[in-house]
């Protein structure tokens, strides 16, 4: 009897375990460190923006917005030679979405971009812009669970990364238990090209 019992406890054991590692392989693909990095930005709107919205929505002859987002929770804008107002802080909320909330900048409503992750080698979030009041400080703990007490959509936006920041770390060094494939002696004697070009913007 006692030993039927210690097998099921094992039994639901192995499975929790299962379920457990399953699940973390499932959100491995949304694991926050792949967000940090360079991203282009384009928001269409879906009614008349007020002028102060303006920088956010261009037209189709303006610049695309490229968005720096940092390991830090912050994002910024990094075309404008430091004079862009859109900045602000970011994360991924527990329906695997990107959010970005724009900072109080400017004379006009509080600024939510929420989406959701597609990836074909590089990551790209696709959802909705929209306005409203902040529920919370945007340094409250709470704040990324419900960003706006009211919400309005304005309009959609896209973003497509086109540098990731864990892609310029080296792959061993993320992992400290591979030992070197090489020792300095096989690189005597050898002479190395290393060739530089711009990434091409979609």
């Amino acid at each position: 009897m006692m030993r039927n019992s210690s097998l099921r406890s094992f039994c639901f054991l192995s499975l929790f375990l299962l379920v457990a590692f399953l699940s973390s392989t499932i959100s491995f693909s949304l694991d926050r460190q792949r967000f940090p990095g360079i991203w282009k930005m384009v928001c269409k709107p879906d009614q008349e923006i007020p002028s102060v919205l303006r920088g956010l929505f261009r037209n189709e002859r303006e610049d695309k917005i490229i968005l720096q987002l940092n390991p830090d929770n912050t994002f910024k804008q990094c075309n404008e030679d430091g004079q862009s107002w859109i900045v602000g802080c970011w994360e991924v909320n527990d329906d695997d979405k990107l959010v970005l909330a724009l900072c109080r900048r400017y004379a006009g409503p509080d600024i939510v971009l929420e989406g959701g992750v597609q990836e074909d080698g590089f990551l790209r979030i696709s959802g909705s812009v929209m306005k409203g009041k902040f529920m919370y400080p945007e340094n409250h703990p709470s704040f990324f669970e419900q960003p706006l007490a009211t919400q309005e959509t304005i309009g959609s936006f896209t973003l497509d990364q086109y540098l990731a920041s864990n892609s310029l770390l080296p792959s061993m060094a993320e992992s400290p238990l591979v030992e070197n494939q090489f020792k300095p002696s096989d690189f005597y004697g050898r002479e190395f090209i290393m060739t530089v070009e711009p990434l091409k913007l979609k």
